[in-house]
C-alpha cells in the first residue's frame, strides 16, 4: 500500500506493466508468427509488430500484440484488390492450419490468435505508394494507416518529456479500460499525445491525469483527425450516444481528479486516494 499519491501512481504503473510471462510469450510468439507468414505467404516485406506493443504503451489488461503482414500486391491483387474481407479470411485459414491447437478467429480488420496469456492480432496489408499501408476496413474495402509514423511521433514526444509521456498514456488507457473500454486505445493514445506533444516537461502524474481527462472530454465534441496526412478521423467508430456518454464520464472524473489534487495539496492524502479510487473505479492502489 502507498502512503503518498505519487507512490500510488508508481504502484499503479507497476501493475500495468506486462508480466514476465506475457513479455516472453509476446516476443516468442511474434517471432514465430513472422516466420510462419514468411514461409507460407508471398510477402512484400517481413511482417512487423505495430500498435501499442511496438510503441511501448501496451497495458497488462489489454494483452494484445499487433502484427502487420505486408503481402505482395502483385501476387494477391487479382483475387483481393476489391475484397479485403476475402484476404482476411484467406490469411486466417492459413494461420488456422498452422496453429491448429490455438484458437484462431477473424475480427473486422485482423486475425486473432489467442495464446491465453497473450493474444496476437495479425493484420494483412498492402504497401501504399507515398508511405504507409492499406489494411482491411471491416467491410470489403481498404483504409490507409502508417504505424511507423505514429510510433515515431509518440516516441519523439516521449523523449522530449523525459520518457514520461508513455507512462501517462498507459494510465489514461487504464482509465478507459476501468470505465468500460468505450474508446479505442489508439484514439486515447493520440488524444494524450496531442495534449502534451508541444511541451518540454510533464507535471506530476496525478495533475497530468486530471488535466488529460478534461482535455479528452473537449476533443470528443467534434471529429478527431489523424495527425498523419493520409489518415482520416480517428473517432469515426463512435456513435453519438456513446460519444455523449463518454464525455459525461470524462467530465465527472475530471471533477473527481481535480478534487483529489486539491486534497493532495492540502495534505489530506487519504481523501485524495478515495477520489482517485472513484476515477479508476476502485482499481487505484489502497492508502496505508
Amino acid at each position: 500500500m502507498a502512503k503518498t499519491v505519487s507512490a500510488g501512481f508508481v504502484e499503479l504503473l507497476g501493475r500495468l506493466a506486462l508480466t514476465d510471462q506475457q513479455e516472453f510469450t509476446a516476443s516468442t510468439r511474434a517471432t514465430g508468427i513472422k516466420d510462419f507468414l514468411a514461409a507460407n505467404l508471398t510477402m512484400a516485406e517481413r511482417a512487423l509488430t505495430i500498435g501499442s506493443y511496438r510503441r511501448g504503451t501496451l497495458i497488462r489488461p489489454e494483452r494484445d500484440i499487433d502484427i502487420l503482414a505486408p503481402l505482395s500486391y502483385s501476387t494477391y491483387k487479382s483475387s483481393y484488390d476489391n475484397d479485403s474481407r476475402g484476404l482476411l479470411y484467406y490469411v486466417r485459414d492459413k494461420l488456422k492450419a498452422g496453429y491448429s491447437t490455438t484458437r484462431v478467429s477473424s475480427r473486422e480488420v485482423a486475425i486473432l490468435l489467442d495464446f491465453t496469456v497473450i493474444r496476437a492480432d495479425v493484420v494483412p496489408a498492402f504497401k501504399r505508394s507515398g508511405g504507409g499501408y492499406f489494411i482491411p476496413n471491416g467491410k470489403s474495402g481498404w483504409q490507409a494507416t502508417n504505424p511507423d509514423y505514429h510510433t515515431r511521433v509518440i516516441s519523439e514526444a516521449d523523449d522530449a518529456l523525459d520518457n514520461r509521456l508513455k507512462p501517462l498514456i498507459r494510465l489514461m488507457k487504464f482509465w478507459n479500460h476501468a470505465n468500460g473500454h468505450h474508446l479505442r486505445s489508439f484514439h486515447v493514445e493520440l488524444m494524450v499525445w496531442r495534449m502534451w506533444k508541444d511541451l518540454t516537461s510533464l507535471p506530476a502524474y496525478s495533475h497530468a491525469v486530471a488535466q488529460s481527462l478534461g482535455a479528452m472530454s473537449g476533443w470528443l465534441r467534434g471529429a478527431f483527425p489523424d495527425p498523419w496526412d493520409g489518415g482520416g478521423p480517428v473517432d469515426g467508430y463512435l456513435s453519438l450516444d456513446t460519444r455523449a456518454m463518454v464525455r459525461r464520464m470524462l467530465d465527472q472524473d475530471a471533477k473527481a481528479a481535480s478534487e483529489a489534487e486539491d486534497y493532495r495539496k492540502a495534505e489530506k492524502t487519504e481523501k485524495a486516494f478515495e477520489r482517485w479510487g472513484v476515477v479508476f473505479r476502485h482499481e487505484f492502489p489502497a492508502y496505508g
